[in-house]
């Protein structure tokens, strides 16, 4: 949901730095930033859009990186973001609101948090139960 979303990864041993770059549908650079953390939050990105990232480290002042997998991710549009926030205003104590709204947009662990908690304050509803399967 966050248009500054946070990027964590595994240390590695004898690391000296990491270098994060997220780049759009086209390959193109988005961000570019270097950390001696394993872990970075970047200013806000652009909503709506599939990037993609990587985490590369250097294990000294060499300009070699030995660089991770690309990784896919969204940032939720503008509208989709706004649309969440109204019913999380609206309706903030239905858990079958919010988890509909999370699924409809993709943010599965969100809807199931949301559908786990209907489950838990309705324990015998079926279709509490059917939503988390």
């Amino acid at each position: 949901m966050s248009d500054t979303p946070s990027f964590k990864w595994s240390k590695v041993d004898l690391a000296d730095s990491y270098r994060i770059r997220v780049f759009d549908k086209d390959g193109q650079l988005v961000l570019e930033e270097m950390v001696r953390n394993n872990s970075f939050t970047p200013s806000p990105l652009p909503r709506g859009k599939v990037l993609t990232w990587r985490v590369g480290v250097r294990f000294s002042e060499s300009n070699a990186w030995a660089e991770s997998a690309p990784a896919n991710f969204q940032v939720l549009s503008a509208k989709d973001f706004e649309t969440i926030q109204r019913t999380e205003r609206l309706m903030p104590n239905s858990h079958l609101a919010l988890g509909v709204a999370y699924e409809s947009f993709g943010l599965r662990d969100e809807a199931a948090r949301e559908y786990r908690a209907l489950r838990k304050s309705n324990p015998r509803s079926s279709l509490a139960r059917k939503l988390l399967h």
